[in-house]
């Protein structure tokens, strides 16, 4: 025999299954609590089948009232643009510079720490003799033959011209932040490129 679970609370169909036949009366059926046998009916869209006083009934489920969608975040105001926020980029650029390349007889030489050192160091080696030339200068993915004094000291010379340069744009820009009205609207990196061109 078919019966039809409910909740006990609700009333509200859970499911089917076989009655268990009663050991002490043939032909009878156990029916367990909360349970029935007759049919609930056919499942309906938005409706609950929910047993009650004795039958079966279709409740309509209550539908919750869709939200309204959350009104987007006001946009953060940008950060305002201080004159130290300028000097502050005016180092990064200047330090970017400073470890870069400067074109010296068609390749491009370091300007770093690292070459600087080098460039002294031998510098300094031709000079005494302990540095015979021609030698190879490695530039990057490069290498230049210094074949004299007059070339070492040529590649030195570039090198430490192009840090000077540097240190004058870094002068001139650091020079004209204090007059900046709109630090925001002002390009450090720009201001930079044009200072050295014309350093």
């Amino acid at each position: 025999m078919i019966i039809y679970h409910y909740h006990p609370a609700t009333g509200d169909f859970l499911s089917q299954g076989e009655a268990d036949p009663s050991p002490m009366e043939p032909g009878e059926y156990l029916i367990p609590a909360h349970a029935t046998t007759i049919a609930p009916p056919e499942p309906q869209t938005g409706m609950r089948r929910v047993f009650a006083d004795g039958g079966w009934s279709l409740v309509e489920i209550p539908t919750e009232p869709t939200p309204d969608p959350e009104p987007d975040p006001e946009p953060e105001a940008p950060a305002e643009v201080t004159q130290d926020d300028l000097r502050a980029e005016l180092s990064r650029v200047h330090d970017k510079y400073s470890s870069g390349t400067t074109p010296f007889q068609g390749a491009d030489i370091a300007i770093d720490v690292e070459a600087r050192i080098n460039a002294r160091g031998v510098l300094d080696a031709v000079i005494s003799g302990q540095q015979p030339v021609p030698f190879e200068w490695f530039a990057g993915g490069e290498t230049l033959t210094i074949s004299s004094l007059e070339e070492m000291q040529a590649l030195h010379d570039a090198i430490f011209a192009a840090l000077r340069r540097g240190y004058t744009a870094k002068g001139a820009v650091l020079a004209k932040i204090p007059t900046i009205q709109d630090p925001a609207a002002y390009s450090v990196e720009t201001a930079y490129i044009v200072a050295l061109n014309n350093a």
